[in-house]
């Protein structure tokens, strides 16, 4: 059985390899696991969505009650509407991006000695799919047929806070969110830790 002691150490050779946590420890001296949520479920990009149109919203409506301060009652409704037309119009955009990449977003991590990233993997898939393709790629082979957003990294030697929150699968290092299965979890844990031993 795999060990937290071992997760910085991947396996040497031709071909990457999948711990039965699924852990990929990978050739090219790292290691990387893929987590999956279901957007309905846990609709982040929607409430963005939300809180922008909502700011927009709010902000005609406050500059039309500033306009009309002689109509206070009417401007008020004015400023309640003009946010609830915002909070609707967000709905529109999170039904396309649904529609066109599917209900669930997997996110990517790499770590090694000194960083930990996160990178969304753009399109429709799957926690399996990009698990698979990674490991084949890690392995030597071709690139993998996935396209990624930008990354988000943050460095070992800046960490300042390790806050563990089991209950939502999660791990906040300083502003990154780390996400790992449950079990995962403790493997990853364990490793941040020793990694920063500064972070409180």
């Amino acid at each position: 059985m795999l060990s937290a002691q071992n997760i910085s150490r991947p396996r040497p050779g031709g071909t990457a390899h999948v711990s039965p946590e699924g852990i990929i420890y990978c050739t090219d001296g790292k290691f990387r696991w893929v987590y999956e949520f279901d957007q309905r479920k846990r609709p982040t990009i929607l409430l963005s969505l939300l809180w922008k149109c909502m700011a927009v919203g709010s902000a005609l409506g406050l500059l039309f009650l500033l306009l009309h301060t002689d109509r206070l009652l009417h401007s008020l409704g004015v400023l309640l509407g003009l946010t609830a037309v915002g909070a609707l119009a967000a709905l529109v955009p999170f039904a396309l991006h649904i529609l066109r990449n599917g209900p669930t977003v997997c996110l990517l991590f790499t770590a090694d000695e000194s960083i930990v990233s996160c990178q969304q993997v753009k399109g429709k898939t799957n926690e399996k799919k990009v698990a698979h393709a990674i490991a084949a790629w890690v392995g030597g082979q071709s690139q993998p047929a996935l396209r990624f957003h930008d990354a988000l990294v943050c460095r070992f030697d800046s960490v300042r806070t390790l806050r563990p929150d089991p209950a939502h699968n999660l791990i906040r290092v300083n502003g990154l969110k780390v996400y790992a299965r449950p079990e995962q979890l403790p493997l990853v844990l364990d490793y941040l830790k020793r990694q920063c031993p500064q972070a409180k």
